[in-house]
Formats: C-alpha cells, sequence, structure tokens
C-alpha cells in the first residue's frame, strides 16, 4: 500500500443566494485546518453552480 507524502485535505463547499436589491451567488470553499476561506461572488446562477462543481472535482 503507498502513502502519500501529503495528507489529502477535504474541502467544505457551499453556495449561498444573496439578496440585497439584486441577487448574488456566493461560492465558498473552505478547509477546516485553514482560518481563511476561499470566496468567489457571482451574479450568474449558472457561473456560480459552474464555480461550484469545479471545485467538487
Amino acid at each position: 500500500m503507498k502513502h502519500s507524502k501529503y495528507p489529502i485535505k477535504k474541502w467544505d463547499v457551499s453556495i449561498i443566494e444573496l439578496e440585497n436589491d439584486v441577487t448574488f451567488y456566493k461560492v465558498t470553499r473552505r478547509i477546516s485546518e485553514l482560518e481563511v476561506p476561499e470566496t468567489k461572488i457571482f451574479d450568474s446562477k449558472e457561473k456560480a453552480k459552474e464555480q461550484f462543481e469545479q471545485w467538487l472535482k
């Protein structure tokens, strides 16, 4: 059995709809060991879904 030199990190990925006068979609990924998550904001639901799916790979 081979062991990786680096441990596999598991990402938590979320997508949230934000509404003010305009609707935005916030896609966030986070590793529990890191203090700062990576977040992107989109004005298109389709683009947000694309990013979400890409980060799940």
